[in-house]
C-alpha cells in the first residue's frame, strides 16, 4: 500500500520476484549464447501457442486476456515465464524482441486469428478466453484453415472432442462471413506435412528444417501391418519402451531383432511388424486417407519451399528417436482433391526460386556447430578429461569393457552423472556422460563461479544438474539415439 493511502510504501513480494525475473530475461537476451538465446524464443514461442493470437505474447494490448484458464475446473501450469507474462500482462509491460514471429501459418494477406477476430467484434473475456483454448486444443489459428479453395466454408478439420468447439465454430463462421483474405500466399514451417513434387510424382512431405527459400523433407509412407518374416521392420517393447527395428533371423517362436546396431532374441508374437508403401497422392489407393497411418521414411533430401502448405495432421503418439512416429493426415478426399488443384496453380504459375546455396548452409551449420562446441568449453568439456582421469584416477576406467561389465550399467541407456562440492568457499562440479553404443565417456568439470551471494554446495550440485541436461543435447552428433537416465546425489 502506498504512503498516501496510510501505507509503509514497500514492493510486493511477489512485484520483487517477477522483476527479477523480467531483469534476468532481459540480460540473457543481452548476453546469453545464441542456444539459450534461441531456447528463450523456443519457450516464448510455446505460450505464444497458448496465447493464440498473432499479437506478441510480450507485448500484450489486451491485458484481461486469460489464456487457457476459462473455469475452476481447468487449470493450466504457466511455468516460470508464464506466470512472468501474465505478471507483465496485469502492469502494462512489455518485452519486444526484433525479429520474433507470433503465430506461423497465415496464408493469406489479410488473414487473421480466430481469437484477434473474437477481439475485433468486441467479445466477452470469458468468449475470447474459450476460443484461445479451442484453438490451441485443435491446433488450428487461422481463418484460412477452415476456408476451401473454392471459398467454401469447412469446419471438419477441427476435431468433435475440443472443448467449446460450438462457439468456436460460431466464431469462424462469423469471421467467414465478414473478413475478406485478399490474395493467398504459401508457406510451411518445422514439422508441418504437405504435399510437394518428388521424382515428378506428388507426395506427402514432412518438413525437418527450413531455410531461406527450401525446406528440408522426408517423405511419407503408408505403414501397413504384415506377418513377421525375415528382413521384416518391426516395433517392440524393450524393457517398457517401445523400439524399431529388423527380425534378421527366425527360430521357431522366437526373432533375432536387429536394433540400435545390437541384435537380440525377441518372441514373434511381441513383434508388430509393417511394410512402408509408396503413396501417391494423385491416386489415393484409399478413399478416406485419415484411416491411413504414415511414417517418415529415413532419408531427407532439400525441396523448393514454392507452392506448399501444411495439411492439418494428428500424431497418435509422442515422438521418440527409437522408432518413427505414426502421422494420420486428417483430410478428405474432396479436400486433398482441392488441395491439389491449388498446388497444381501455384506451381506452374509462378516462377521456382532459386535452389539453396549449399555453401551459405555449409558455412551455416558449421557455424551453429562451432557455437555448440564453444559452449561445451564454457560449460568445462575437454575432450582429453576423461584419459587424464584414467591415467591418473583409476587406470581399469580406460577398459570400456571393465565399465560396462558392471550389472548395473546396461547398455540400453545413456548414462549421465553429475556432483558438486563447496570447501572454504570455493565450488566445484563435474559431469559424466557415457554412451555404451560408441563405448564413449564425455567429461565435464570446473570451477562454480562465485556470482552473487555465497557459494555452497547446493550451487555447485545445481550447476552440475544444468552441465547434464545441456550436455547430451550440445553432444547430440556425437552420442547415440538411447534414453538417458541421470545420477546424482543430493
Amino acid at each position: 500500500m502506498p504512503p498516501n493511502l496510510g501505507g509503509f510504501g514497500f514492493t510486493h513480494w511477489r512485484d520483487r520476484i517477477f522483476t527479477e525475473r523480467l531483469e534476468l530475461l532481459q540480460m540473457l537476451f543481452v548476453r546469453g549464447s545464441s542456444m539459450v538465446q534461441n531456447l528463450l524464443k523456443a519457450y516464448i514461442k510455446h505460450h505464444q501457442y497458448q496465447y493464440a493470437s498473432s499479437l506478441p505474447v510480450l507485448s500484450p494490448v489486451r491485458t484481461s486476456m486469460k489464456w487457457l484458464k476459462v473455469d475452476d475446473q481447468f487449470l493450466y501450469s504457466y511455468g516460470w515465464l508464464g506466470d512472468l507474462i501474465r505478471w507483465m500482462q496485469k502492469h502494462k509491460l512489455s518485452f519486444v524482441l526484433p525479429n520474433m514471429s507470433t503465430i506461423d501459418g497465415a496464408a493469406a494477406v489479410n488473414d487473421i486469428t480466430f481469437t484477434d477476430f473474437a477481439i475485433r467484434q468486441q467479445c466477452s473475456d470469458l468468449v475470447v478466453s474459450q476460443i484461445q483454448r479451442a484453438s490451441y486444443e485443435a491446433d488450428i489459428y487461422w481463418l484460412s484453415s477452415v476456408i476451401n479453395l473454392d471459398g467454401t466454408f469447412n469446419f471438419d478439420a477441427v476435431p468433435s472432442d475440443v472443448n467449446f468447439r460450438s462457439t468456436f465454430k460460431k466464431i469462424a463462421q462469423q469471421a467467414f462471413n465478414t473478413v475478406n483474405l485478399g490474395d493467398h500466399f504459401p508457406g510451411v514451417h518445422l514439422c508441418d506435412v504437405t504435399i510437394a513434387l518428388v521424382n515428378d510424382t506428388l507426395r506427402f512431405v514432412e518438413v525437418q528444417d527450413v531455410f531461406e527459400s527450401a525446406v528440408l523433407v522426408k517423405e511419407l509412407f503408408v505403414k501397413r501391418s504384415t506377418t513377421p518374416q525375415v528382413g521384416s521392420f518391426g516395433n517392440t517393447l524393450i524393457l517398457d519402451i517401445l523400439h524399431e527395428g529388423e527380425i534378421i533371423e527366425i527360430q521357431g517362436n522366437v526373432a533375432i531383432f536387429l536394433c540400435e546396431n545390437e541384435s537380440m532374441q525377441i518372441p514373434l508374437d511381441a513383434i508388430q511388424t509393417f511394410t512402408l508403401d509408396s503413396f501417391d497422392v494423385r491416386n489415393p489407393s484409399i478413399v478416406d486417407i485419415s484411416e491411413l497411418d504414415f511414417i517418415p521414411s529415413n532419408n531427407d533430401f532439400w525441396l523448393s519451399r514454392h507452392a506448399l502448405r501444411r495439411l492439418p495432421v494428428k500424431r497418435t503418439l509422442i515422438d521418440s528417436p527409437l522408432y518413427r512416429v505414426p502421422i494420420n493426415i486428417k483430410i478428405s478426399s474432396h479436400q486433398l482433391e482441392l488441395e491439389i488443384t491449388r498446388f497444381d496453380s501455384l506451381f506452374n504459375t509462378f516462377t521456382l526460386p532459386p535452389t539453396i546455396n549449399s555453401s551459405l548452409f555449409s558455412k551455416y551449420c558449421a557455424k551453429a556447430r562451432l557455437d555448440e562446441f564453444n559452449l561445451c568449453r564454457t560449460l568445462g568439456f575437454d575432450p582429453n578429461l576423461w584419459k587424464l582421469c584414467c591415467i591418473h584416477a583409476i587406470p581399469e576406467l580406460s577398459n570400456m569393457d571393465f565399465l560396462w561389465s558392471k550389472p548395473d550399467l546396461t547398455p540400453d541407456k545413456i548414462y549421465v552423472v553429475s556432483d558438486g562440492s563447496e570447501k572454504d568457499g570455493i565450488g566445484g562440479m563435474a559431469t559424466i556422460i557415457a554412451d555404451p553404443v560408441l563405448k564413449k565417456v564425455f567429461a565435464f568439470a570446473c570451477q562454480v563461479s562465485p556470482g552473487p551471494g555465497n557459494v555452497t554446495s547446493y550451487r555447485a550440485e545445481t550447476y552440475g544438474f544444468w552441465v547434464a541436461a545441456a550436455g547430451p543435447f550440445l553432444l547430440r552428433r556425437h552420442l547415440s539415439s538411447l534414453p538417458i537416465v541421470h545420477w546424482a546425489d543430493n
